[in-house]
């Protein structure tokens, strides 16, 4: 080899090397700027525990307000009317109506001879035709109710049976200011619907009235909400079940309160029971405590209730995939994740939490379940490395442990209400049930929130803390609360 091509050579090889190590160079400085931001993201957004129990007693300070007669509070507090809560000893047949989105579920359970027995359901999902989301209230009710009807005569119910009317339990899960246990008055319709004549009425006799009309009266004995049917649904098996919750699209708990400590009560609708269901309404938990940063600002600017239901915003189904997306695209623009900022990413929603779940349950080496999700949700393909996969995976499970973190929070808050976290006398065993998707299908979530309850209370009363899953919670809650409500099941406290 002459010397001109030698050197030509090791001049190629130099600048091939020093490519080498200007890239090996930009990849720790960019790792190093992603980490470093990272770690700044997670100390803002994780409490300690000192933090934990700050938001734990702001909470308990605002039920107490939120109680009271004239106090301000975020949380509504709503008493729900139900001082009479399943015990599994009501018998007999029941049927029960739950609408509370798209579809509505016409429900039949057989309550059976055994403490807690459940003989017999069936449950029938009908669809709401689209002009009844805006229809006349008085023609949805109806159409509701010959559905209905159609679905008792299948099963053998006539218009009085043995002379009685058959006795509805109705599960009504909209705002309503509850004037006894079956009657109230709707305050605002919500979802997707908008019916002109409901506001300010009762949607108990509403529902009564449009039976009537088709020559089949029946007894709604009891309206309740889908939070506190979990609570009841639960109830009728275990008596230990005192709090009721909601981790789905939305979040919500009630818990068992006593009658005393509610002072906004006017009067109390009933003597035979000392304790009622309150309907908490914490998806609306305002505080100082709570860990929000610019992305939870913006994207609360950006719903469509800003400045309203901020625990909700930091904690369920319906915004934790949008704050993973708007952390990727800080990354993306301030460390050159996925090498900048890419498209698909500034679009709203372009994450869901199911795809976030996907990614935080991703336990494989390479991220394969993670690449996928990127590749099919954000059009990531050359695009991300594996080192990005490790990022975005911290990141959801980040933003999953603040949910969990302030859940906990919640339901530690609603034991010490109760007086049952341990720090009144012995531990008590208490049962949380829980309904919807976040908490059901959602592994990890429930891992950290496990975790963090033993970081609030210690792990010996958190131990006494069972989380129980309540499928199909609203409709089962509304007719064992039919069971609980009907005359002849009604027994002393």
């Amino acid at each position: 080899m002459t010397d001109g091509r030698q050197k030509s050579v090791y001049a190629i090889a130099g600048a091939a090397a020093a490519a080498g190590l200007l890239a090996l160079g930009l990849q720790t400085w960019y790792g190093s700027r992603k980490r470093g931001l990272f770690r700044q993201l997670r100390k803002q957004m994780l409490l300690d525990d000192a933090g934990l129990v700050l938001v734990r007693d702001d909470f308990c300070k605002q039920m107490v307000d939120g109680l009271a007669k004239d106090r301000p509070s975020s949380l509504l507090m709503i008493p729900s009317m139900v001082d009479i809560i399943p015990t599994g000893n009501e018998r007999g047949e029941y049927l029960a109506l739950d609408l509370g989105g798209t579809n509505f579920r016409c429900v039949y359970i057989k309550l059976g001879e055994g403490k807690g027995q459940i003989d017999d359901v069936k449950i029938e999902q009908c669809e709401i035709p689209e002009h009844h989301f805006t229809s006349p209230a008085q023609d949805l009710f109806a159409f509701m109710a010959d559905r209905m009807v159609t679905f008792a005569k299948k099963l053998g119910f006539s218009r009085a049976r043995d002379g009685e009317r058959p006795v509805v339990g109705f599960c009504f899960s909209f705002p309503c200011e509850h004037i006894s246990l079956n009657s109230g008055k709707l305050i605002r319709w919500t979802k997707k619907f908008a019916n002109p004549g409901a506001v300010g009425n009762d949607p108990v006799q509403m529902l009564e009235e449009a039976f009537d009309k088709i020559d089949f009266p029946v007894d709604v004995d009891c309206m309740v909400n889908d939070t506190v049917g979990v609570l009841a649904a639960a109830r009728y098996v275990d008596s230990s079940v005192m709090i009721g919750m909601i981790l789905g699209t939305g979040t919500n708990a009630c818990y068992v309160e006593k009658i005393d400590n509610v002072q906004k009560l006017q009067q109390t609708p009933r003597k035979r029971r000392r304790t009622m269901i309150i309907n908490i309404e914490w998806g609306a938990f305002t505080s100082k405590t709570l860990p929000k940063l610019d992305f939870d600002r913006d994207l609360d600017a950006s719903s469509t209730n800003p400045g309203a239901m901020q625990l909700e915003k930091l904690t369920s189904g319906m915004y934790l995939g949008e704050v993973t997306r708007r952390i990727l695209l800080k990354f993306a623009e301030e460390t050159g994740l996925f090498g900048g900022p890419v498209p698909t990413l500034q679009e709203e929603d372009a994450l869901t939490t199911p795809d976030t779940s996907k990614i935080d349950h991703d336990s494989t080496f390479f991220g394969g379940p993670t690449a996928d999700i990127l590749r099919s949700e954000l059009g990531l393909g050359h695009w991300q490395t594996f080192w990005d996969r490790q990022l975005v995976r911290d990141i959801v499970r980040l933003v999953a442990q603040r949910s969990s973190q302030l859940i906990a929070a919640g339901i530690a808050a609603l034991l010490r209400q109760m007086e049952r976290d341990g720090t009144f006398g012995p531990m008590e065993r208490t049962v949380v049930a829980v309904d919807g998707g976040m908490f059901q299908h959602y592994r990890a979530f429930r891992e950290e929130l496990l975790s963090a309850l033993e970081r609030i209370m210690g792990v010996e009363a958190a131990h006494q803390i069972v989380l129980k899953h309540q499928q199909d919670g609203s409709s089962m809650g509304a007719v064992t609360m039919a069971g609980a409500a009907a005359p002849s099941q009604v027994g002393p406290d």
